[in-house]
């Protein structure tokens, strides 16, 4: 078992149960962390989490929002030849231009900018997600 020591209260690798995500299908979305103000006290919110492999599109979020902060939102393909290989196909809004990611990397999304939805077209293998908002609670307004 890993000792942390002091340090301890700042090192999250679980899954809270009460961790304000959208809800999701079973077996669509494994959740793997999340960190917010809660969890730990000035955190900044950060969501990871796999997109499991399907065939059929899944609408993770479903309506366009905006955050008083910064966001940064990534996907990479779990292809371990080339990492640069999303392994699938994800739609996404920012204002209103439709955007196609096909490659692993990360969409940053200003404060205020209107983004969403977000639709997972198909996962050939398990995608990676992981997203960051500079505030301590994920708000859509």
């Amino acid at each position: 078992m890993a000792d942390y020591g002091d340090y301890a209260k700042y090192v999250v690798q679980h899954m809270w149960a009460d961790a304000p995500l959208p809800p999701m299908p079973a077996g669509t979305v494994t959740n793997m962390t999340y960190l917010d103000g809660n969890t730990i006290p000035g955190a900044f919110n950060v969501i990871c989490a796999w997109f499991e492999p399907r065939t059929e599109p899944l609408v993770v979020i479903p309506n366009a929002h905006t955050h008083d902060t910064h966001e940064v939102v990534c996907f990479y393909g779990t292809n371990p030849d080339d990492y640069r290989d999303l392994c699938g196909e994800i739609e996404m809004y920012l204002e209103d231009q439709k955007i196609t990611i096909t490659k692993s990397g990360l969409v940053y999304i200003p404060a205020g900018m209107s983004h969403s939805p977000l639709t997972i077209i198909r996962a050939d293998r398990p995608i990676f997600h992981f997203s960051a908002v500079t505030e301590s609670e994920w708000i859509m307004k």
